[in-house]
């Protein structure tokens, strides 16, 4: 899982200051603000701005019952939640990008946030092939708190620099109490990284930054639910990547249902008809919501237009 530093749009600050936590003087580069004061970008308006380019992702993905928010501030994001049970978390991470970001020659990230709560705050940063995670932890004074790429490392290998693809903000508790609930919140004001390189990082395009408002009430169907909304978004990024749609498709069926899910050959295969039906019916139920709702505007224009005529009609009965 993971949520990656540049992956986040704002315009991309440099600056010569001292990380907080690191020793010495490093170059930032401010990949995500948070701050609404700043104008947003053309770019900023076609594919979103800050809390915008963010996803939740609670372990309600694993049937767990936490949950979270991140919401705008006026110069920060409010990143608010409840984790309940033994094992709960709550995390919220980039939209999937359609290409990875690439941040060699940079030291590592930071974080510039604020919170007096306590808790194990993670950064996973995923690369082509695995995720990575490091600890940190805000203070209730806002502060920046970086974290060197030589943390993120597995007993393997390292993470790939080049090829970054995701970034996650995680909160977790350990309680003994299944019942348990505890809540947070952590002020967010910017992400970045940091080093002695100069070269910019480049902004980061994301892949369906917002579902269509009309598909959204056929959640109860889940044909705009998440999970959906997820495999079409690996889709597109196969298929951005050089793959065919059907071999995407097949890629799921192969490495993600076979590979990762276990299912049984059977399984899997009436677990992606299913699939494959509800995407054919998604654009179906879409034509006919935009037909109905045509119908309807057209129905109220000539009632109005019925209701003017009969308005006239009477005033000339009185007039005589």
């Amino acid at each position: 899982e993971g949520l990656s530093t540049s992956l986040l749009p704002h315009a991309l600050e440099a600056k010569e200051s001292v990380v907080t936590n690191g020793a010495m003087a490093a170059r930032e580069e401010t990949v995500v603000s948070f701050a609404e004061g700043v104008p947003a970008s053309e770019w900023e308006v076609r594919h979103g701005r800050g809390v915008e380019l963010f996803e939740r992702v609670d372990d309600g993905v694993k049937a767990g019952v936490s949950s979270s928010s991140l919401r705008r501030g006026s110069s920060h994001a409010v990143w608010s939640g409840a984790i309940r049970g033994a094992a709960g978390y709550c995390a919220w991470r980039l939209k999937p990008l359609a290409e990875p970001l690439d941040l060699s020659g940079f030291e590592g990230v930071y974080v510039d946030a604020a919170s007096p709560d306590e808790g194990t705050w993670l950064v996973t940063l995923r690369d082509e092939a695995a995720a990575f995670s490091a600890e940190w932890r805000p203070t209730a004074a806002r502060s920046k708190i970086s974290l060197p790429f030589s943390r993120f490392t597995r007993p393997t290998r390292g993470l790939n620099l080049t090829q970054v693809e995701c970034l996650t903000l995680a909160c977790s508790r350990q309680d003994r109490d299944p019942l348990a609930t505890s809540r947070f919140a952590v002020d967010v004001y910017e992400i970045g990284v940091y080093g002695r390189s100069e070269r910019a990082v480049a902004r980061p395009k994301v892949l369906s930054p917002r579902p269509h408002p009309l598909l959204a009430a056929l959640d109860p169907w889940r044909f705009s639910g998440e999970a959906r909304r997820r495999r079409k978004r690996a889709r597109q990024l196969l298929v951005a990547r050089g793959k065919s749609p059907l071999a995407a498709r097949l890629y799921g069926q192969r490495v993600v249902k076979r590979g990762v899910k276990h299912l049984a050959r059977s399984a899997a295969w009436t677990q992606g008809f299913l699939e494959l039906a509800t995407d054919l019916l998604a654009p179906l139920c879409l034509l006919s919501l935009s037909l109905l709702r045509r119908l309807l505007a057209i129905s109220v224009r000539l009632l109005r237009t019925f209701a003017r005529l009969y308005d006239a009609s009477l005033t000339r009965r009185a007039a005589r």
